[in-house]
C-alpha cells in the first residue's frame, strides 16, 4: 500500500488512518449484515402475510384479505431477494476492500475469505447444474456451508489481526469470544444431527432437543455478538 494512498485517508480528526481499507471493508460487511438481517425480518413477515392469504382464501375470507396477503407477501418477497444481493454484493466487496491492507510478509485472514466466497460461488453454480443428483448435490451443498463457516472465522480472525496490530486487546477479546460462540453453536448442531441420524431412541430424541434448543441459544449469541463485533471493529479502524 502507498504512502500517497495513505494520506488520502484520515479519520475524523484529521489524523492519517494506519488501515484505511480494513475501516471501510468491516464497515461494508457490517452493513451487508444488517441488510441481511433485515431480509430475514422481511421474509419472516412474508411468510407471515402468504400464510395469512391462504387461510383467507381456504375459510372463503374476504377477496380484499386474500389479495393484501398475497400482494404484501410478493412484494416482501421480491425485497428480500434484492436485500440479500446487495448484502452479498457488499459483503464480497468489502472482505476483498479489506485484504488490501495485509502485508505481503503477514497474515492474509481477509484474502482467503475472498478466495473462500469465489469457491462458494463457484461450487453453488456446480451444484445448480447437478441439482439431478442428489447425492452429488447434497455433498456439494455440505461443502459449501463448510465454506461458508471459514469465511466469517477468517473474517473474524482478520479483525483480531488487525486488533493486534493496533494494541487494542479489547477487541482481540471480543473477536475470541464470537469465535467461541460460533464453533459451540456448531459443535452442538454437528452432535444433534448424529445423534438424530445414528441413535434412534425417546431418551436420544430428548437429548437431541435440548441440544438443538442449546445450539440455538449459543447461534442467537454469536450473531448478536458479531454484530457488535462488525460494529466495535468499523469504529475502532476508523479512528486508528
Amino acid at each position: 500500500m502507498s504512502l500517497g494512498f495513505i494520506t488520502h485517508n484520515h479519520n475524523a480528526g484529521g489524523e492519517i488512518m494506519k488501515f484505511p481499507n480494513v475501516a471501510d471493508g468491516v464497515k461494508k460487511i457490517y452493513t451487508a449484515e444488517i441488510l441481511s438481517l433485515i431480509a430475514s425480518i422481511c421474509g419472516f413477515v412474508a411468510l407471515v402475510l402468504g400464510i395469512f392469504a391462504i387461510a383467507s382464501a381456504a375459510l372463503a375470507d374476504s377477496f380484499v384479505g386474500v389479495l393484501a396477503g398475497g400482494i404484501g407477501a410478493a412484494v416482501l418477497g421480491i425485497a428480500v431477494l434484492v436485500l440479500l444481493l446487495i448484502s452479498f454484493i457488499l459483503g464480497i466487496v468489502g472482505v476483498n476492500r479489506a485484504s488490501k491492507d495485509e502485508d505481503e510478509s503477514g497474515k492474509h485472514y481477509f484474502k482467503l475469505a475472498f478466495y473462500m466466497i469465489i469457491g462458494a460461488i463457484v461450487l453453488s453454480l456446480v451444484s445448480g447444474a447437478l441439482s439431478s443428483n442428489a447425492t452429488v448435490k447434497a455433498f456439494i451443498d455440505a461443502i459449501s456451508s463448510g465454506i461458508q463457516l471459514a469465511t466469517t472465522c477468517l473474517i473474524i480472525y482478520g479483525i483480531r489481526d488487525f486488533a493486534e496490530k493496533i494494541n487494542d486487546t479489547e477487541l482481540v477479546a471480543k473477536a475470541k469470544n464470537v469465535i467461541t460462540f460460533l464453533v459451540a453453536s456448531q459443535v452442538l448442531a454437528i452432535i444433534t444431527k448424529a445423534l438424530s441420524d445414528i441413535l434412534k431412541s425417546t431418551v436420544t430424541t430428548a437429548i437431541s432437543i435440548v441440544l438443538a434448543v442449546a445450539s440455538l441459544i449459543f447461534s442467537i449469541i454469536y450473531y448478536v455478538l458479531y454484530l457488535k463485533l462488525l460494529s466495535t471493529a468499523k469504529k475502532t479502524f476508523e479512528k486508528a
